[in-house]
């Protein structure tokens, strides 16, 4: 029988003050990087919620409006390697630093044929793990000092 008291982290954690920090959610207008997204801004964290669709991040940011701390919605599609490298562009011309990348978007292709984009990279691979390393990439490269950053990958599947 599986155990349902399972924690993840020291509930501790969950209550620290964020207040000063920023830190970037791929995926986080639903699943685990909306509820990520929402944990931050509940503690006082400035979130740069980086979505494929801007208009479905904005509909969910409403709700976030009476928490503690803030955010700002970018457009980042990950599986369009182009995007990821303007969305990085745009965070580094308007913000100075960053305290934490939360990767969790991804995106699953249900046809029977493989589906390929610009980059020549099946969608469901660009989205899932190339974005997502170019981007961490990039991040590095502005931010060496950020190389013990942290950093939180998730991906998930249907069996």
């Amino acid at each position: 029988m599986a155990n349902k008291e399972v924690t993840f982290c020291d509930p501790k954690h969950l209550e620290e003050d964020l207040n000063g920090t920023t830190y970037i959610v791929t995926g986080a207008h639903s699943g685990v990087g909306f509820e990520t997204t929402q944990q931050l801004v509940k503690q006082g964290a400035h979130v740069v919620m980086a979505c494929r669709r801007v208009e479905d991040g904005n509909k969910v940011a409403q709700s976030f409006s009476t928490l503690k701390g803030s955010y700002d919605v970018m457009k980042c599609d990950l599986a369009d390697l182009q995007s990821v490298r303007d969305f990085v562009d745009a965070f580094l011309s308007k913000y100075q630093k960053l305290d934490g990348l939360a990767c969790h978007a991804g995106m699953m292709n249900m046809e029977n044929t493989p589906e390929y984009n610009k980059d020549g990279f099946e969608i469901t691979v660009e989205a899932s793990f190339y974005g997502h390393f170019l981007l961490t990439e990039l991040l590095l490269e502005k931010y060496p000092q950020l190389k013990n950053l942290d950093a939180v990958f998730r991906s998930a599947y249907r069996n």
